[in-house]
Order: structure tokens, then sequence, then C-alpha cells
């Protein structure tokens, strides 16, 4: 477990006490009639909205308007879908734009305490709060009577794993001095120091075999515990944290660069209006022009909210971007007119369904043989290209480095440069076969990214350890040697499927290409993907020795970068030298790709083969 985790976990007691004293804040606000829209098709009952506000917002033009989050710039559309995504774990509610949502939560909160909108993720939150409901409203959570019972687990739970981290630090720390030898002067407190640990408590377990051997057995039976009541802890600690978010959203919307900020710090409105400078609260100059043009958005924002009339809104904003957009620290209208189109048009995801078509089509081609089947489908292949090459090229744009910097983007680039050496061989070779699997590829792997969660696929600010040239090209090589690879893997798995099944045909057709083609393709595959690979490699020795001081360190990352190396080289070597061919050939093809994965996602994903220096290469 992590410190910021740790910290997270302890909080409860905090959280919990907050929560409480919002029950005696909020008052009026839990006994507030409201004006609310049932569902009766969803659990989400009871949620404000107004179709005609919600249009005159986005008439007003507000997502011409930037929001800082997380040290990023974002649109006000993107920051509303990831607020209302924290919030609620949906992008929308019933359908509502999301830019509506959130300012209302942000201006209208009295009238969402009441909102079933803060989802219970696991049943064993809902039995401590005795309800069998998915969803809870802040509302009913402040005034549950079972709400203490659910922080004395959490708190419990916690314990339970903050004392799981301390015994696991000491039983490791005690075998790394035996290991040493008798020699132990000053690693006692050296590794006490270190980790935080009492020195006599290592010394004790030190001299006592049968206190090692009963802390290793309460070592492996809180893991068991721990490992069972996570999923819980983590749930109950996000609905404690999005019952405050909903508090707490005028908080996170930073509207404008604090002039007097040298960090480049935003000002959130509720501290815009702390500064109150519609009345002249801040100091004159160039200090107060920032703070009031925000100050004026605000209050036309709680005007419109008040009143359900947003007239005069957009001649508001027009002026609030006339004059943020002098401050050189404020993003430029043609960046977030690309951040909104990126947004709105998602071009991953479409171009997905494309290669969904382009699938269906070469399909068609493989069973009736009819050439224009084949020409339709490499040209909506090359159509779907285009269009995550735009989209590649815009999210480019908008970071300033290569999309590699985490796995949604990993997996989209190799998605893409897979697609680019399959529709380059298919227009070559109009087999309609290299069609089929380098769309069904990118189908597929786009498909998958589109599924992950939206703080997964947001563009994030670019990782201390990242901020390098080398990043853009050792791992787009690593890249580009598994987009090949990922198509050789397909065509090794069809020839084991037709070597196995002693079919040529399919339903009596001709087939496309000879079972012995497409072992030969999967080879050919892998001689380009290897040098590739062995460039990556080396690049990212290079890499290595600049960020670390050091070409080679074992990392997980690195050994099984290594190991997968290793696996292409013998099978090459095999193939080449040795003449092996067919099921041998291809079944070392496909082990060849399993190292692909456990290097790629595997270390990122699976904590048997996770942790090291390239931890930065999670998921987000």
């Amino acid at each position: 477990m992590s410190g910021a985790d740790a910290v997270r976990l302890a909080g409860i007691q905090i959280l919990g006490a907050w929560l409480m004293m919002l029950a005696l804040v909020l008052p009026a606000a839990a006994q507030a009639p409201a004006a609310l829209s049932d569902d009766p098709g969803s659990r989400l009952v009871t949620v404000p909205h107004d179709p005609a506000l919600e249009q005159a917002l986005r008439d007003a033009g507000l997502s011409r308007v930037a929001v800082r989050h997380e040290g990023w710039n974002e649109t006000t559309a993107t920051w509303a879908r990831l607020k209302v995504y924290e919030l609620t774990g949906r992008t929308k509610l019933h359908g509502q734009d999301p830019v509506f949502t959130a300012l209302s939560l942000v201006y209208q909160t009295d009238r969402w305490v009441g909102a079933r909108i803060l989802p219970i993720e696991h049943p064993r939150i809902g039995e401590l709060l005795q309800t069998d409901e998915k969803w809870i409203s802040l509302r009913d959570l402040l005034e549950s009577p079972h709400q203490e019972a659910m922080r004395a687990e959490l708190e419990a739970g916690v314990a339970r794993r903050e004392e799981f981290t301390r015994l696991q630090k000491l039983l490791d720390a005690v075998h790394q001095i035996r290991s040493i030898g008798p020699e132990r002067t000053g690693l006692i407190a050296s590794a006490a120091e270190a980790q935080e640990l009492d020195p006599n408590e290592i010394a004790r377990l030190l001299d006592d075999a049968e206190a090692r051997k009963a802390e290793h057995s309460r070592l492996r039976a809180l893991s068991r515990q721990v490992k069972r009541e996570k999923p819980i802890l983590e749930a109950g600690i996000r609905l404690l944290d999005r019952a405050i978010l909903l508090t707490g959203l005028d908080e996170r919307l930073l509207l404008v660069p604090n002039p007097e900020s040298a960090t480049n710090d935003w000002l959130s409105v509720r501290e815009v209006r702390r500064l109150d400078v519609l009345h002249g609260g801040a100091r004159d100059g160039v200090g107060r022009v920032l703070p009031f043009a925000a100050a004026q958005l605000d209050a036309a924002l709680r005007q419109t909210f008040a009143t359900g009339n947003a007239e005069g809104l957009a001649g508001e904003v027009d002026r609030f971007l006339e004059t943020v957009g002098q401050s050189r620290q404020y993003p430029s209208a043609g960046y977030l007119a690309r951040k909104n189109f990126y947004t709105a048009w998602q071009p991953s995801r479409t171009a997905a369904w494309v290669y969904a078509l382009a699938t269906i089509l070469f399909g068609l081609f493989a069973f009736f043989h009819t050439p224009g089947w084949r020409l339709a489908g490499t040209a909506i292949m090359v159509v779907g290209l285009a269009w995550q090459t735009l989209g590649l090229g815009m999210r480019l744009s908008l970071t300033g480095h290569m999309p590699v910097s985490n796995m949604y983007e990993s997996i989209v680039f190799t998605s893409w440069a897979a697609l680019a050496i399959g529709a380059g061989i298919e227009l070559r070779k109009r087999t309609g076969i290299v069609g089929l699997f380098a769309s069904g590829v990118g189908f597929v792997a786009l498909l998958g990214v589109s599924l992950m969660p939206l703080h997964e696929s947001r563009i994030h600010p670019l990782r201390a350890v990242l901020n390098s040239y080398w990043l853009n090209i050792h791992v787009t090589a690593m890249l580009i040697s598994y987009a090949a690879f990922a198509i050789s893997a397909v065509f090794a798995a069809g020839y084991l499927v037709k070597s196995w099944a002693r079919r040529e045909s399919l339903f009596g057709r001709k087939p496309l290409m000879p079972t012995e083609q497409m072992e030969e393709f999967a080879y050919r595959l892998v001689q380009i993907g290897w040098p590739i690979l062995t460039l990556g490699v080396l690049l990212g020795a290079v890499w290595a020795d600049t960020a670390w001081g050091r070409f080679w360190g074992w990392d997980p990352k690195e050994t099984w970068a290594l190991i997968t190396w290793i696996t292409y080289t013998i099978y090459l070597h095999t193939r080449m030298v040795m003449g092996w061919k067919g099921r041998v050939s291809a079944l070392a093809c496909l082990i060849g790709f399993l190292m692909v994965l456990i290097t790629w996602i595997g270390v990122s994903y699976i904590p048997a083969f996770a942790g090291g220096l390239h931890t930065y290469a999670s998921p987000t």
C-alpha cells in the first residue's frame, strides 16, 4: 500500500466526522423541496433536470471556457464528464448534458441532496447501511443511523491493512539482516530508521525462531483477510469521497489562472467569492483583472441557475473569454476547439466500429469470394485507419508528445500500427485474409479501450519520469514491434486451428490462403517486429542510463522485455537456421506473443509481475 493510500485510508474518521458536520450544516438543504424528475426505468431517481436551461447553457458557448483539472487544461465539457464520472461512475445521468449536470451540482447543490446518485458498489456496504438499493442520496447517507457501523468496519479494515504493511516490512527487514550473517552492527538501527520500525522488535525476531514462525503465520492470515476486504474498503472510501465531492464541487471549478502564483495555480469560484472582487475586495492592477472576470462569470451562472433564465449568459461568456484570453497562462481558442472536437467525436471509439464493418466485409469476401467485398473491406479499413490517424494526431497536438504515455494510449497506438502494417500488406498482396485479421485486431483492441474507465482514457499531464524525447523513440519502437507480433500471433493461431482441424476449406468454400502460407505470414511479420524490438530494447537501455545512471537493473519490465526478445530470437533461429516449420513454429510464435502481453500489460496489471522503476507504466 502506497503512502498516499495509507493517508487516505487513515482519514476515514475525518471523512466520517465531516459528513456528520454536513448533516448539521445542511439541514435546510436536506429538507428543501425541489423540482425533480423521476425516471421509472432507473434507480437513479429524483435527479434535477431542466431541458430548456440545459439547451440555454449549450447555446451560451460554455464549451469555449477552460477549467484547470489536476494540473491540466480541460474544456468545460471534459471537466464536467470527469466530475460526473467521479461522483456517479457514469459520464451522464439520464442522458443529460454533463455540463448542465456538473454546473447544477455547483450552483444548485441543495437540489441534489435528495437525489440518489451515490453508487453503493459493494453488497457489504449496503448491508452495513441496511439498504437493498444500489444507489443512495446524500440526505439518506447523512441521516442513516447505520453510518457509524459502516465507518467502524472501515476503520477496522484500515487498521488491519496498516498492521499487515507494518508486519510485512518487519519480517522483510529481519530476513535481509539474517541473510547477511552474524555481522549485525548498525544493521538493526538503519533498518528500523529506514522502515520506521521498532529496533527492539527486529532484535527480538532475529533471536527467536518461534516468534518469527508465529509472525509469518499471522502475516499469511492478515494477507488473506486484507485481500478479501480490499473491495469493501475501496467501495466504502469511494462512497465517503463522493459524498464530500457532492458538496465541494465549487472548490474543483478552477476558472482562471492566479496572477500571483508562480506555479500556475488557478482560482476556484469559491476562492474568487472569498476575494469578493466584484466589490473591490482584491487589490488593484493586473492581480484583479482575472479574478474579476471569473467573479462576473460566476455571478452570471448563479443568476442563471437561480432564475432558470440564461438571457445574457452568452454575452458574459464572451466578455470573460475576451479578458482571460489576454493571459498567457490561459489556453488558446484553437486548443479548446481541438479538445472539444476530440471529446465529442472520440476517434478511437468511432474507428472501432469502422474496423468492425471492415471485418464483416472481409468475412463476406472469405465466404463468397466476391472481389467487391474485398475492395469494400479494404476501402473501409483505410477510412478507419485515416480516422484513427487523425485522432492520434489530435492527441499528439493536445499533449505535445507521442500518445504512448499510459496503457490507454499504448493500446490505441499499437492497434494503429497493426492496422498500418496490415493495410500495407493487404493493399500489396490483396489476399483478403490479411485485411480480415488486421481489422479484427483493430476492432477488438479499440473496443477494449473504449470500455476503460474515463480516468484512464483521459489526457493526463506527462509524468516527470516520462518527460523526455526518449519517450517518442523507445516506447514507440516497442509498440510498433508489438503490433507486428500481434498480427503474427493471429496468423499463427489461424494456422494451428486449420492444421488441427485438417480442413482447408470453410463450408466447402475454397480457402483464401493455404494453411502453410498462414504460418509463413506469421514468420515474415516476426521478421519485421524483431529488429524493431531489438532497437527498442537498446534505446530503453540508453534512456535508463540517462535517467537512472545504469543501462540495466533487472527491473520486472526490463526482465520481461529481455525474455520476450530471447523468445523471438529462439523462434527466428529455429525457423531460419534449423528449418523448423509447422505447429511447433506456430506455437513458439504464440508463446512469444504471450511474453509480449506480460511485458506490455501484465507488468502493469498483475501484482506478481509488477513493481520496480517502471511502475509509472501503469494503466493511468
